[in-house]
């Protein structure tokens, strides 16, 4: 498809920005097929996030991520330990986390942990009063992190969250495998 789209134009191109083109292709072709599968079952989203925006700067120089680790200074919320950027989770004992969570590493690294909150706070920050999230049993022991992050956030009680349970289908007495690549939903 880029090869009828441009013809021979990326073959002896730069390596880095074919890659770079290559890779923004594809992301665009799985998210419209994303939308169409989810379009067949009727489920349509008002808005598609990606979230390699929330890393990149913005007119400003900061990141989303940068925003929200801000917020959660200005708030008292964040410390150095080791290094690294901790939340003080455990300092919303309502939502019953056991323990504060790393944000960035002591190599700089961010965590997902780091990106999912500032990804809630645009949210709030679009106008949203109220978020539900649908999350696999799989990320349970995520939940009362997520409250915490939102009420230091200044968004206390406005996060729901629902957790789905995988099960086993059966078509025909069989065992039908589920598999985003083939389409079989």
């Amino acid at each position: 498809e880029i090869c009828a789209q441009y013809g021979d134009a990326y073959v002896d191109s730069d390596p880095q920005e074919r890659e770079v083109m290559f890779l923004w292709r594809a992301y665009q072709q799985v998210t419209e097929h994303l939308k169409h599968v989810l379009h067949g079952m009727g489920v349509d989203f008002d808005v598609w996030f990606s979230e390699r925006t929330l890393h990149a700067p913005g007119p400003d120089g900061l990141s989303e991520v940068d925003k929200a680790m801000d917020i959660l200074r200005a708030g008292g919320h964040l410390y150095e330990k080791d290094g690294a950027t901790w939340f003080a989770s455990t300092a919303f004992p309502e939502y019953g986390d056991d323990k504060d969570r790393v944000l960035r590493k002591a190599d700089g690294e961010l965590t997902y942990f780091a990106a999912d909150i500032a990804y809630h706070a645009d949210k709030f920050r679009r106008g949203f009063d109220r978020v539900i999230n649908i999350w696999g049993a799989d990320h349970h022991g995520y939940v009362a992190r997520m409250k915490a992050a939102c009420a230091a956030l200044g968004y206390p009680g406005r996060l729901d969250i629902v957790i789905g349970q995988l099960v086993t289908l059966l078509r025909n007495g069989e065992v039908v495998r589920m598999s985003k690549r083939t389409g079989e939903m």
